[in-house]
């Protein structure tokens, strides 16, 4: 039985072949992963089957040696179909694309929903620890991670197995928490018609709030926000050579947000089974991530909600290619 699984991103895609266990690299639980190749998503405008059939031409592999496939993509997927401007393809449909590659039932979910799958396929040595918390089998799970933007999900458990649910909650509005936000809020405000989560919590996000804490020391504030997350790793690594610099500013209230953020989640679905911290920017600022800031936030919710928090096993998410090895998780659950 082989499974095609991947993950599309805006960016980069990457594209995996998975197995039942028993050589070859080590991928979701169950599952053993045999080829992997990545390709820049936007050097394949002709559709998005067009790179699923290059894949399996490059791993030696027909699509009738596909028993299932599924793609976690880069964008909100409603009835099989997603939509998202950022993607070369204006309109994905699982059914154009099953058709297009030649496997019956490939399913197109979206990339948290595909990350939801995969840590629970995650071992110890993929994860960084920030709350060690009391872990309990059978709780609902929360899964956050900001990148290129801010994705947001949940695994809910019920009738003895887990479902993950779909949600686009990175999109929902950002609330300040104190003075110092409710002035970021402002200037925001003052830039875009509403302020969302990932006006704050993404890369995108760490530049905008970067730009306001430069604009108070110049005194000159620019008449929009920038729009790119390009600069966010120069960012961080000017806060770490100099943490009372704008970027060392940008870092605390971008770590305590996201903390803050993760702390709603958690409360919004009971997540007493875990939190996992997933995307790009926490694995590549584990100092940050860990010198207590984050969960200060996390906790923060007042004394009744508070020792439930502080009980709930917090980790980081070290392997990027969880929503790959979720898809594949996904795909041999719904043969």
């Amino acid at each position: 039985m082989i499974i095609l699984a991947a993950d599309v991103g805006g960016t980069k895609s990457n594209l995996g072949l998975f197995e039942p266990a028993g050589g070859g690299t080590s991928g979701a639980a169950g599952l053993t992963m045999t080829f992997e190749r990545g390709y820049p998503t936007h050097d394949f405008p002709q559709g998005l089957d067009v790179m699923l059939r290059r894949f399996l031409q490059d791993a030696g592999r027909s699509a009738s040696d596909v028993a299932a496939a599924c793609v976690g993509i880069a964008g909100p997927v409603d009835d099989g179909v997603c939509v998202a401007e950022w993607l070369p393809w204006h309109r994905v449909d699982e059914k154009e694309v099953s058709a297009g590659v030649g496997v019956r039932g490939t399913r197109l979910i979206n990339d948290m929903f595909a990350t939801a799958w995969g840590v629970t396929a995650l071992k110890p040595e993929q994860l960084v620890t920030l709350n060690q918390g009391e872990q309990k089998a059978g709780r609902n799970i929360a899964v956050i991670a900001a990148g290129t933007g801010l994705g947001e999900t949940a695994l809910i458990f019920d009738d003895g197995k887990y479902h993950a649910l779909a949600s686009e909650g990175g999109h929902t509005d950002w609330a300040p928490r104190n003075r110092a936000q409710l002035e970021l809020f402002k200037f925001l405000l003052d830039r875009s018609d509403r302020v969302n989560n990932e006006h704050v919590i993404c890369g995108r996000g760490l530049v905008n709030v970067y730009t306001y804490f430069k604009s108070l020391e110049t005194g000159n504030p620019p008449a929009e926000l920038p729009d790119s997350d390009r600069d966010a790793g120069r960012i961080a690594q000017e806060a770490a050579a100099d943490p009372n610099s704008a970027a060392g500013k940008t870092m605390e209230l971008f770590v305590s947000a996201y903390g803050s953020r993760a702390g709603n989640l958690a409360m919004q679905v009971m997540a007493t089974g875990g939190v996992y911290v997933g995307g790009g920017i926490a694995p590549k600022n584990l100092p940050r991530m860990l010198d207590g800031n984050f969960m200060r936030h996390f906790v923060d919710k007042g004394p009744l909600f508070r020792p439930i928090l502080e009980k709930i096993p917090v980790h980081v998410v070290l392997e990027q290619k969880t929503a790959l090895i979720g898809a594949a998780q996904y795909a041999a659950a719904h043969l």
